[in-house]
């Protein structure tokens, strides 16, 4: 199998990764009162509104983290790779 097919095949996953924080933080009620009723409607359990709104901040911090997570990972990956690429030019035979 070619090394191009093999980085191709967990992309699906990199890119879920990404999507699901993402699409959480823009589906995100503002209001808690709608997050909780978001809540009954989706699992039918029914959340007091204190409740409903220390799980949306939890979440909202959960998401963040996540990304901030994400994208640190993904700025040493692309580090890596410059620093991969310049040393492949340092061990050329220049003849």
């Amino acid at each position: 199998m070619k090394a191009c097919c093999i980085k191709r095949r967990g992309r699906g996953k990199e890119v879920a990764s990404w999507l699901v924080p993402s699409g959480l933080l823009v589906l995100m009620p503002k209001c808690p009162v709608c997050f909780a009723a978001y809540i009954a409607a989706a699992t039918g359990l029914g959340l007091s509104v204190p409740a409903a709104a220390g799980l949306r901040v939890t979440l909202i911090v959960l998401c963040v983290l996540s990304l901030g997570f994400l994208g640190g990972r993904l700025l040493v990956r692309r580090k890596q790779d410059t620093r991969m690429e310049s040393q492949k030019g340092a061990f050329q035979f220049r003849g």
